[in-house]
């Protein structure tokens, strides 16, 4: 039987935009794009062990994508949360098995929100063309972290 929301569930609210209207381009033929992915709890109940799947390769394909730029893996604890629920997973690279982008072990009461902000570092990208990207967030309240809610495609 499909799972399906009732009024105790856990609800999480996931986006993912970009901080500059444009990429910032690096290197020859090397970009850094900037996000910044917020996870709500939008529901009426806590969202226990909270995570955000986030794979570039979705989106920029296998072997374009550089890295995550060193030290711009942060977390902002919005709405009452503390830093520790938005514990970050330091190993995220947006590639492979490490696509997570939360630790998955951290609770979110009804309002508390993470922004999670990281730089991507690109190659291989074709000048104006619209690269669609998108990130999924779960709790295990919802079943295996398998990544309930989906935002996206966005442009960018």
């Amino acid at each position: 039987m499909p799972w399906a929301p009732t009024a105790t569930s856990p609800t999480l609210g996931v986006s993912k935009r970009t901080v500059n209207a444009n990429s910032i381009q690096t290197g020859l033929n090397t970009w850094d794009v900037d996000y910044v992915v917020r996870v709500k709890n939008t529901g009426t109940v806590a969202a226990p062990n909270v995570n955000a799947v986030d794979n570039l390769n979705n989106t920029f394909g296998a072997g374009n994508v550089v890295g995550i730029k060193p030290f711009s893996l942060a977390a902002v604890p919005l709405g009452g949360a503390a830093s520790a629920q938005c514990a970050l997973n330091t190993a995220f690279t947006g590639q492979g098995a490490n696509t997570a982008l939360m630790a998955g072990d951290q609770t979110l009461n009804p309002g508390q929100a993470c922004d999670i902000n990281f730089v991507a570092q690109v190659t291989n990208l074709t000048p104006g063309a619209t690269y669609y990207n998108w990130v999924t967030a779960s709790s295990a309240a919802q079943g295996p972290n398998s990544g309930g809610v989906q935002a996206g495609p966005q442009g960018g």
